[in-house]
């Protein structure tokens, strides 16, 4: 069963395009594959039609085998970013081959299931208003309404990171900042309810010595950290 080819398609997102890869195999068998969602998709789609040559006439069982040369023979090209997330979506497209070609679930492959159910966490779902308490607490509510049991969210958002023109804050927030990412976790936290776990993320922007204090300011909310990221 040899890899005949490999096709990308950008499909439009919510916020961010999702790159999606389709593996196809001599066999009559294809299998699909995500990359990723966040922003750069041309050249993650670049990445994932760069790596496809390299392994088109390979025994697309081969599933490790593949995995491995690829991360080794590119790693010249550094071993993240968009060519790890290309040389993921095609072994996810492999596995979904492998399991079509057996005529079982991936999951079946990889030691069945552990269990019956999973708990799902809302995440992008503070998208429609302002970095404002009100706002965040009103799409709070409509996302437990529509049956989630979990939120994730960034109270940080609002916060450039140090990343534009003046790099000199190192990552460090100022005292309005800080209030106004934990009044938005207390928003969201007495809007969704105790009985209602809130992650938070940080997406790694934050320095140290700011991300120690900002903990320790949010525990005394009290509120059901699910955890701190």
């Amino acid at each position: 069963m040899n890899i005949t080819g490999v096709k990308t398609y950008l499909v439009e997102g919510i916020k961010y395009n999702w790159t999606l890869v389709k593996v196809e195999t001599d066999a009559g068998i294809h299998g699909w594959g995500e990359a990723t969602n966040w922003p750069g998709s041309p050249l993650i789609e670049a990445a994932c039609q760069y790596v496809g040559q390299y392994i088109t006439g390979q025994d697309a069982r081969r599933i490790d085998f593949i995995w491995t040369k690829l991360y080794r023979d590119m790693n010249w090209l550094g071993q993240a970013g968009p060519l790890l997330s290309a040389i993921s979506a095609i072994d996810i497209a492999l596995w979904d081959i492998k399991g079509k070609a057996l005529g079982a679930p991936v999951y079946e492959l990889l030691g069945g299931a552990y269990r019956p159910r999973i708990q799902l966490y809302a995440n992008y779902w503070f998208i429609d208003g302002g970095h404002n308490a009100a706002d965040y607490a009103r799409q709070a509510r409509e996302v437990v309404a529509r049956g989630f049991t979990a939120l994730k969210f960034d109270p940080f958002a609002h916060v450039n990171y140090g990343y534009g023109d003046d790099l000199s804050d190192n990552n460090s927030l100022t005292e309005p900042q800080k209030q106004l990412a934990i009044d938005l976790v207390a928003a969201v936290a007495e809007a969704a309810g105790p009985e209602v776990p809130i992650a938070i993320e940080t997406h790694a922007f934050l320095n140290g010595p700011t991300a120690v204090e900002m903990a320790h300011r949010l525990a005394q909310l009290g509120f059901n950290c699910m955890w701190y990221e």
